[in-house]
């Protein structure tokens, strides 16, 4: 399939999913819908531009949700959805819980290298925000969250994760208090780090254009301890459609190019090698 009729798609996608009256200031979206619909199915195809030139890099990323499960071990009572983020030499798997609120939180983070080897696990306690929706539900609304983070990476091909592996933690999420056994040779754990984000409401009914269409957006602002500044625009039905983010170890410009939102979904995500032989 052709770029062009990748973004022929998308647009149609959108009209689809999201018609707006943009002469009408206050029609902004469906009240109904999430900013974050994890439904098994759903997934999502971001352009992401080079941080020095501006020009897109090739191929693009795709985000999809592979399934939701109640009583995952690592939090037992929880229903986790296992959120699928693929880029060109790497994929990350992100756990994540939806709340009543509509608010998602991010439980922990896995990373896989080239050869789906798990090279590195983030834990997070208390689980730390991906979508503060009814948590900031009006313009101008702000809040500071706090957690502690725990890394564990494997420093040797051979070092893996499991229970006699680099994973053998033991973690309280009631007091986030961390401890770590004496890890398995090629293995390495970091001592618990205390981080902060705000999060600020710039704006709620925000018109945005992508390769994906023509939105009225949620936009919101986050600031991290380690001085990285993020802009995000989220719509209720389909999720995040741009991204903005300036951080000291390069910039990030982030735009949703096509989507497919189950339970009506009727399209696979593109798969890694299609997308690089579009690339090619």
């Amino acid at each position: 399939m052709t770029r062009g009729v990748v973004v022929l798609l998308a647009g149609l996608s959108a009209l689809g999913g999201c018609i707006y009256d943009f002469d009408n200031p206050n029609d902004c979206m469906d009240d109904e819908g999430l900013f974050y619909p994890l439904e098994d199915g759903s997934w999502w195809r971001y352009q992401t531009r080079d941080a020095a030139t501006g020009e897109p890099v090739c191929p693009h990323k795709v985000v999809s949700i592979r399934w939701g499960e109640s009583d995952f071990d690592a939090r037992p009572g929880v229903d986790l959805f296992r959120v699928h983020s693929e880029r060109a030499d790497s994929y990350a798997l992100r756990y994540q819980e939806l709340l009543p609120s509509g608010s998602v939180l991010r439980h922990f983070d896995e990373w896989y290298g080239g050869t789906d080897r798990l090279t590195e696990v983030e834990l997070f306690c208390p689980s730390k925000l991906r979508v503060p929706d009814g948590d900031l539900s009006q313009e101008r609304m702000s809040l500071v969250e706090r957690w502690v983070e725990v890394t564990i990476t494997t420093q040797e091909e051979g070092a893996s994760f499991d229970e006699e592996g680099c994973d053998h933690i033991i973690f309280d999420d009631q007091t986030c208090e961390v401890i770590v056994g004496q890890p398995p040779a090629g293995c390495a754990v970091t001592a618990p780090l205390e981080r902060w984000k705000s999060w600020s409401v710039d704006g709620l009914c925000e018109e945005v254009e992508v390769p994906a269409g023509r939105f009225r957006a949620k936009r919101l602002r986050t600031r991290i301890d380690h001085g990285e500044v993020a802009t995000w625009w989220w719509v209720r039905g389909v999720g995040k459609v741009k991204e903005l983010k300036v951080a000291a170890d390069g910039d990030e410009d982030e735009e949703l190019v096509d989507y497919c939102i189950a339970p009506g979904c009727d399209r696979p995500p593109p798969s890694f090698d299609e997308l690089q032989a579009e690339c090619q």
